[in-house]
């Protein structure tokens, strides 16, 4: 039986080929089934380390849903406002998705899950919080207290904690699933060779085999790698731009949504850090650099970095830029991937809030000490009033004393001189007060008119001006010089007033011992129009600069100029409201230039509301 069997092993080569096929085949076999399983493994490990990434950011979104309710109800509080509402409505709507998606995320994790319930038990506590201290508040007008905020920020940073035991044990799960993703590749690539050198030893059909699965693993490769465009895709299916940056290769993704963000399409905005250079505001370059390299040196634990960049059609946007670093072996950074998120609103509604703490501690000031005057003046000269009567009845129903000369002259000077100069100041006090009064309340009512926008002829609108204080400019010469004045996207009325207020008090402010000249222009800046009123009158001290824009405030050298110091105060107000701005050069004895914006995109419509 041996016999036959040597035979048949050594008579015939096409035998000899043929178990040598079938040999080969057989390591073929064992190979292809060998990478098969190793493939399934490097494919589940690569799964878990997408999943890690999800689970950190559902979290930093469940974070952000909490500072904006936190924001919104602040805000609320300090305005009144109910659009301060909006942001904190929207994050409670949305809380409650982004945390059922958490709890889904980490249902796999017996920890995780633990720490998810003691995180939404704290959210919805904090919830109810602001939810009773925003009813409170709307039923009763009561205000928040010190204690209310404290209890605020005591519970947000227990939450802020909690979120963070979860990012960081995630972190620690993701670590380790990036250490066996990249074993199992190691094997993967040991198999390959091992199962390479031992098909090397059978014939030709080994060696095809060996290629084949080796293209097999090429083909493993690829599928990584649109695993991982597909991590990408899925992550810019939340509402912000998406960036990836390999910090060892110096290379980096912008998502189409971060593009479309800054107004470009997918093909204009260049996958650079140069174009990410070439978009950042001058002034925030430096720190927002520096918290990237802090992030990188691991001085902080948390990447968080807020900074302004150019949209395509010449503004800036404010952006938070959110990422978590991918750690090697050593401790390295090797990528930072995160999100790009507009919160250009947002800052504009802390500027506002600026703005009106501002104003508001401006007229506690003025109700103390400007509207205090006319009152003690109206309670002094009533005290005078009060003792020239007296002494008057005195005089005239003392039986005892016999009216003479002296006495009629007396009592001629109390009734014709000082009761009507008591009464005379009384009157200009009181008119004074209501000056005062009136002017506040029409500074007030800026705020509450609705703006209506539309594209504004300005040469036009400033030719009306001017025809309408024709005669004043022709009886003092005063030359009148118009350069370009760009048409400009705006409110009619608000434009109109700005130019009028100036205007008029280039005029009144004119030096009488020189030919008065004013000079009006505009022109085109990127994401703004820029104004300037120039004239040759008085000039303004630089001590009295920073008057020029408050209430009841005006130059010392004025003289007789009518009015009460509210005309620029309702100029800086209405272009405030229009979202620009205004300021002055001027030299004391040669004139005065004012500048002011109107931006292209008007912003301060979204604080439009009526009461």
């Amino acid at each position: 039986m041996l016999t036959k069997i040597k035979t048949f092993i050594t008579g015939n080569w096409k035998r000899q080929t043929v178990i040598g096929i079938t040999f080969a085949c057989f390591i073929v076999n064992v190979l292809s089934l060998t990478l098969y399983f190793k493939n399934e493994e490097i494919n589940e490990s690569k799964n878990w380390v997408i999943h890690s990434y999800e689970v950190l950011r559902q979290v930093r979104q469940v974070l952000t849903d909490v500072e904006d309710m936190e924001t919104g109800q602040r805000g609320y509080f300090l305005t009144s406002r109910r659009e301060f509402l909006i942001p904190y409505e929207n994050a409670k709507v949305s809380i409650t998705k982004e945390m059922t998606a958490l709890h889904d995320l980490v249902n796999d994790n017996p920890d995780q899950v633990a720490r998810t319930n003691e995180l939404d038990k704290m959210i919805r506590d904090h919830e109810t919080l602001l939810s009773d201290q925003i009813d409170k508040f709307q039923e009763k007008q009561v205000a928040i207290t010190v204690k209310d905020l404290e209890t605020n920020l005591k519970l947000q940073f227990t939450i802020r904690d909690k979120i963070a035991d979860i990012i960081s044990a995630e972190r620690i799960l993701l670590a380790q699933r990036q250490i066996e993703e990249k074993r199992q590749r190691n094997d993967y690539v040991e198999i390959i060779v091992v199962g390479s050198l031992a098909s090397i030893l059978a014939l030709l059909i080994a060696n095809t085999f060996v290629i084949y699965y080796s293209s097999r693993g090429q083909k493993a490769e690829d599928e990584l790698k649109k695993s991982e465009e597909l991590y990408k895709t899925v992550t810019q299916g939340i509402n912000e731009g998406v960036f990836e940056y390999d910090v060892v290769n110096h290379k980096v993704f912008y998502s189409p949504g971060f593009k479309r963000m800054l107004g470009y399409s997918e093909h204009e905005f260049m996958d650079s850090i140069q174009t990410f250079d070439e978009h950042l505001h001058p002034d925030d370059f430096h720190q927002c650099w520096e918290n990237i390299n802090k992030y990188f040196r691991g001085e902080v634990e948390d990447y968080r970095n807020i900074f302004r960049m150019q949209h395509k059609d010449g503004h800036y946007i404010w952006v938070m830029s959110r990422g978590v670093g991918i750690w090697d072996k050593d401790g390295n950074l090797s990528k930072l991937v995160g999100t790009h998120t507009d919160i250009t609103d947002q800052k504009e509604n802390e500027e506002y809030l600026k703005l009106l703490n501002a104003d508001l501690e401006n007229f506690t000031y003025i109700t103390s000490h400007d509207l205090r005057s006319p009152l003690v003046n109206l309670k002094g000269f009533a005290s005078e009033l009060q003792f020239s009567t007296n002494n008057l009845t005195a005089l005239i129903h003392d039986p005892s004393v016999k009216i003479g000369k002296e006495k009629k002259e007396q009592i001629n000077t109390i009734i014709l001189k000082d009761i009507p100069e008591s009464l005379n100041y009384i009157k200009s006090s009181v008119e004074r007060l209501d000056q005062l009064t009136t002017a506040i309340l029409d500074l007030s009512r800026i705020g509450r008119r609705d703006l209506r926008i539309e594209n504004i002829n300005t040469a036009e609108t400033v030719q009306k001006i001017l025809d309408s204080l024709a005669y004043e400019i022709n009886n003092k010469h005063i030359q009148i010089q118009l350069g370009e004045l760009p048409e400009v996207k705006t409110d009619a009325v608000a434009l109109q007033q700005i130019f009028s207020n100036i205007i008029d008090n280039a005029i009144k402010y004119l030096d009488d011992s020189r030919p008065g000249k004013i000079t009006i222009s505009g022109t085109v800046v990127p994401g703004e129009i820029r104004f300037i009123i120039s004239d040759n009158g008085r000039g303004i001290s630089e001590n009295d600069k920073e008057k020029v824009f408050d209430m009841f405030k005006r130059a010392r050298n004025v003289g007789q100029v009518r009015g009460v110091g509210m005309g620029m105060s309702f100029v800086k107000a209405t272009i405030q409201r229009l979202g620009g701005k205004i300021w002055l050069e001027s030299v004391l004895g040669s004139g005065t230039k004012f500048i002011f914006t109107i931006p292209n995109r008007v912003k301060g419509s979204s604080y439009a509301g009526k009461s």
